[in-house]
């Protein structure tokens, strides 16, 4: 599995069994007439593999009878002019399975090089990846021919300049990025029918994350569990730790995309038992590609846009890139997900830092129902991986790998074998591995990318019998690095609003404890309007008023030290004393006795506040982050 050499083992054998209906089809329009050869058309456009297990049997069963002459007599039968074919090429090329379907054009690469046109911004057509993969492309050679050429289309031309003025290409590379005319391009791809690697109709799917994750829950694909809020129909309802729309909800913390697949302010709300605050995820800034914003705990539910809300997955701090060409090659990279801190970490060329990752055969499948859902040839999407299972979220069409020599020699190949066998398919039967003449020159890259997974210094050693052997798990024994210390204050206490705090329960004798940021900011309150009125007491000079009034005066200041964000505060009121207290309306004048119920009279009051890592402490807990993972990776 992902390896050129299978796929062009398949398409070997797809191609075979497929020019059984050609040779078939030209001895029926020679001796039979053209409405069988018609009527066997429609079934090689139907490319099912049933369809193509009759065609074999028919093409045997047709030497067997007519004999060898015969076969060689239809296989010279004039072809039908290119117009129709090239038609039919088109339409094929709706979907990647038919994409690979050879045409009955006959081509050679002794007539010239197949022209491949790059249509797309010139940020993208310039950049290191694509020319490194280009130049690969160019450097094809058979039998002392040039395979391809390679023409790039101007950024203005595509701008400015009607499609009938563009070049004529056989092949086409294009795909969308801010500013790229994708109805222009369309329009050529309609007009010059060029084979298409990535499926330009498709491309406007990318747009819309709805249409996304529809496509890839009808294909079987896993893909978050989420809800999608349209403006002006839907019902929501937003608390402290949830969020629901339409009856649908989705516990916190949540993650809020935009619908339109361009629109990267995607922002993620925590509970506020867990602190509360949102964080924003954007393109990288420099070495940002995240905030945190402690004070903004709503969503944007109620601004009137659609949006789509789904469940925060734990992926242990990483997410996964995915490069697919073709249904049967994936490469995978790992990277610090911008969630964690929003911090990039580069390698010594200013590349984001990332680790090669290999795909388990769950992952590969998903990789062969992107590529073939979407109709994108080379196509890139993101993967979560939690709890044992992998999870698409994202799917972002034509992407490179922007640090692999390995990959852009793949892409090369796969692409040459997509392109031969569309469009020149006796030619990749002769020739089925590409032949560069000379190496392509390194535009981009002098070191390789494993010097940044195990720095040169990295002193592992195989323990005995490595090859034999399996790492299983990795214990470690971790504490936290400098912190400020963790204090306590305790005080029994009989005030009446204190102790009403804890009717929230509904056994009287269990303990109340309070971390989240309204039920924080209610105890605030209560708490300073008790030092107000210990304040205007009568007798300020008794030992208990003092030793009250200290002790509030510093829970008033600790809870009001910094506003609530996080877990930095605790508050445990703990019943000790409890009495009988009559039920309100219980006594109607009978003999029975009235109902009563149990209510605490006295509690003892705990406040912790401390624990929170320092500057000092930060610094070495990302320290041993990178640490780690450089040595264990």
């Amino acid at each position: 599995y992902s390896t050129s050499t299978r796929v062009c083992v398949y398409m070997r054998l797809h191609a075979s069994i497929l020019a059984a209906f050609h040779l078939l089809r030209r001895w029926l329009t020679r001796v039979v007439g053209p409405r069988a050869a018609a009527l066997l058309r429609h079934v090689h456009a139907a490319t099912e593999p049933r369809a193509a297990s009759i065609a074999g049997r028919l093409g045997r069963m047709f030497v067997r009878v007519m004999g060898p002459s015969a076969a060689v007599a239809a296989h010279h039968v004039p072809e039908a002019p290119e117009r129709e074919h090239s038609a039919e090429r088109l339409a094929a090329q709706s979907h990647l399975r038919r994409s690979i379907i050879p045409s009955t054009v006959t081509r050679r690469i002794s007539d010239g090089p197949i022209t491949i046109g790059v249509c797309c911004m010139a940020k993208k057509a310039k950049s290191g990846p694509m020319l490194e993969t280009l130049d690969r492309l160019q450097a094809f050679r058979a039998d002392g021919h040039a395979e391809f050429a390679v023409v790039s289309f101007d950024e203005r031309m595509l701008l400015e300049d009607p499609v009938e003025s563009w070049p004529v290409c056989e092949a086409l590379i294009a795909f969308f990025s801010a500013g790229f005319p994708l109805q222009k391009a369309q329009a050529y791809a309609t007009l010059r029918k060029p084979f298409v690697f990535n499926d330009l109709q498709m491309q406007e799917v990318l747009f819309d994350r709805r249409a996304i994750y529809a496509k890839l829950e009808g294909v079987g694909v896993p893909v978050p569990k989420h809800v999608v809020l349209e403006p002006g129909s839907a019902v929501v309802d937003e608390q402290e730790d949830y969020i629901e729309v339409d009856g649908a909800r989705l516990q916190k913390p949540i993650v809020e995309k935009p619908i339109s697949g361009e629109d990267h302010d995607i922002r993620i709300y925590y509970p506020r038992s867990a602190g509360g605050g949102s964080k924003r995820l954007f393109r990288k800034v420099g070495d940002k590609a995240s905030q945190f914003y402690p004070d903004e705990h709503e969503s944007r539910a109620t601004s009137g846009e659609a949006y789509i809300y789904e469940e925060l997955l734990q992926t242990e701090g990483t997410d996964v890139k995915v490069y697919a060409v073709g249904p049967e090659y994936a490469h995978a990279e790992a990277r610090k997900s911008p969630v964690v801190d929003g911090k990039v970490i580069r390698n010594a060329r200013g590349k984001e830092l990332r680790y090669p990752l290999i795909l388990n055969n769950d992952e590969k499948e998903i990789a062969r129902k992107v590529v073939l859902a979407f109709g994108q040839t080379l196509c890139g999407f993101d993967l979560l991986r939690s709890e044992g299972r992998s999870y698409v979220c994202d799917v972002n069409g034509w992407s490179f790998v922007k640090d692999s020599h390995k990959f852009w020699a793949d892409s090369a190949n796969l692409l040459r074998q997509y392109c031969l066998h569309a469009i020149c398919p006796h030619h990749v039967e002769r020739h089925p591995q590409g032949a560069p003449q000379v190496p392509p020159p390194n535009r981009t890259i002098r070191d390789s990318v494993l010097q940044d997974v195990v720095p040169p210094r990295a002193s592992l050693q195989a323990p005995t019998g490595a090859e034999e052997s399996e790492l299983l798990c990795v214990i470690g024994l971790t504490r936290h690095g400098d912190r400020t210390p963790k204090q306590k204050l305790k005080m029994k206490t009989t005030e009446p609003r204190l102790l009403a705090l804890l009717g929230k329960n509904k056994d009287a004798r269990a303990e109340l404890k309070i971390k989240k940021i309204r039920a924080m900011e209610e105890l605030t309150q209560i708490v300073s309007r008790l030092v107000e009125e210990k304040l205007r007491a009568a007798d300020p000079y008794s030992d208990r008023y003092e030793e009250d009034l200290d002790k509030l005066l510093t829970v008033q200041q600790v809870l009001q030290s910094h506003p609530f964000s996080g877990i930095n505060r605790k508050v445990q009121i703990k019943p000790s004393k409890w009495a009988a207290v009559p039920e309100a309306g219980s006594a109607d004048g009978g003999a029975a006795p009235p109902a009563s119920r149990e209510v605490a009279v006295e509690a003892l009051f705990i406040l912790k506040w401390g624990g929170e890592l320092t500057a000092l402490g930060e610094a070495q807990a990302e320290y041993l982050g990178a640490k780690f993972r450089n040595s264990l990776y």
